[in-house]
């Protein structure tokens, strides 16, 4: 039985209902009245009652972390109030917005997003600024409560900025990601470097507002959201640096991971990826077996630690339900699809063919069943489909996938000596140029996207993908 598996899962369900339908201040009552369920059921045995035993002591544990998650937000309303001198510490850099600059900062220990009238041109990580503003809580606003930003700070007048001697080494990482967009806007030429940094490094605000559109309606905006994706291409590339040995590549690739995710901080997708493929490393070092659901929703439970709020992030719902569509189904529908082409009878007489059909295969069984679960989350949350993307990911996810890897490779010889980053950006930017004309090609095709703004296509939704999942759950 797969008991870490169920606990998690069950975790992760009661930090829905808290975020969703119950309010967490109440998480107390459901958790133990689940806990003394828990407890008599000890008295019983039989796997059904392991598996009652280990759901309820999971949404147990759910709903009183949540209740005391709950209680740290009655702390931080004492920071709240009108036209009071605050003293917080950057996080992040300024942006420009309509009225001024907006950025993350750190308020006793509590990230808060802060909106400023001012901002030095050299404004740094790590930074102290004081400012008299007013602080109010979030609110009701899951968007920010899962980014876990508590506090929203409104500055009244001009604020002082301080650079402090010493920068605290949890920005390392996040100076070092500002390194790496420096050097990759070095060596890309002008046309691509911002679709490069975007790819290798998740940062879209170079991207041209037409090639965000046209990637969104082609079904390929995941790209450029970096995810579990751009971690296994990037343990990849470790992987063939360290001659495909076991324990150096574990040791090598969970490091270079971890401080990857922590460029990009800590993002949900990325650290799923990172949590999943740790396990991946360290199952047969250990002598243990790797279980994919068990690994998934280890990974889950270790996101809603920190913050059981994080649940109702949609980069975090989106990524595991990703995950979750591939490992039931793109197994099952790749095997359908070589079997319908005959793929293994081709492979005797026609080798290679048969492998190009099989890479096919694999290509659209796997954004198939990526969509299982993530069509529906992208109606609600966006309101549109993309029907050309199947299509775009079978022609220009590869062509993707290889310049991310020439990216990461241009950016580390970049920094040792640029004439070098140069020359590996060169075969890097033609790729990038080829993907973006399948892209944009894609989505200028009719139908490409379909906004869901009448209710006639909600039905055909709703109908198109209950037969998607009929014919998903048949045994054959």
């Amino acid at each position: 039985m797969r008991i870490l598996a169920m606990f998690s899962a069950a975790f992760a369900a009661a930090a829905a209902l808290c975020a969703y339908a119950l309010p967490a201040a109440w998480g107390w009552l459901p958790g133990l009245c689940l806990a003394a369920l828990a407890a008599v059921l000890l008295f019983l045995h039989g796997d059904p009652v392991r598996r009652v035993r280990t759901i309820a002591l999971g949404l147990a544990a759910g709903f009183l972390w949540c209740w005391a998650d709950a209680g740290r937000l009655v702390s931080v309303r004492a920071l709240c109030g009108e036209g009071q001198t605050i003293e917080a510490e950057v996080c992040s850099l300024p942006e420009r917005t309509q009225y001024g600059y907006r950025c993350l900062a750190l308020l006793q220990g509590n990230r808060m997003q802060l909106y400023l009238r001012n901002a030095p041109e050299d404004a740094a990580l790590g930074d102290r600024v004081r400012v008299t503003a007013d602080v109010t809580e979030t609110g009701n606003s899951l968007y920010l409560a899962s980014n876990d930003i508590l506090l929203l700070g409104f500055a009244r007048g001009e604020a002082e900025w301080e650079h402090p001697e010493q920068v605290s080494l949890r920005y390392a990482p996040q100076r070092a990601l500002l390194t790496v967009q420096r050097t990759i806007t070095n060596c890309f030429p002008a046309d691509t470097a911002p679709l490069a940094i975007a790819l290798v490094t998740g940062d879209t605000s170079g991207l041209p507002y037409a090639l965000q559109t046209a990637m969104s309606d082609a079904g390929i905006s995941h790209i450029v959201a970096v995810s579990g994706m751009h971690v296994t291409l990037l343990l990849g590339v470790v992987r063939l640096l360290c001659l495909r040995r076991r324990r150096l590549t574990a040791g090598v690739g969970i490091t270079v991971m971890v401080f990857f995710a922590a460029m990009l901080g800590f993002r949900p997708s990325v650290t799923r990826a990172v949590v999943m493929n740790a396990v991946l490393l360290l199952a047969p070092l250990l002598g243990r077996e790797n279980d994919g659901p068990t690994s998934l929703c280890f990974a889950l439970l270790l996101l809603l630690l920190p913050n059981p709020r994080a649940i109702a992030n949609v980069g975090l719902q989106l990524s595991f339900a990703a995950v979750a569509g591939l490992q039931l189904f793109s197994g099952d529908l790749n095997g359908w699809l070589q079997g319908r082409l005959h793929v293994a009878a081709l492979r005797e007489r026609h080798p290679l063919p048969a492998r190009l059909l099989r890479a096919i295969c694999a290509s659209l069984a796997a954004t198939l069943g990526a969509l299982a679960f993530t069509l529906p989350l992208a109606a609600w949350y966006f309101r549109s489909i993309s029907l050309a993307a199947p299509l775009t990911n079978l022609l220009a996810l590869p062509l993707f996938s290889l310049a991310f890897s020439l990216g990461c490779v241009t950016a580390v010889l970049g920094l040792v000596w640029l004439p070098l980053g140069r020359i590996a950006a060169w075969p890097a930017a033609w790729l990038l140029r080829l993907a973006r004309g399948i892209v944009t090609t894609a989505a200028g095709l009719p139908y490409a996207a379909v906004y869901l703004n009448r209710t006639l296509l909600c039905v055909w939704l709703i109908a198109a993908t209950g037969m998607f999942a009929i014919f998903l759950l048949q045994r054959r």
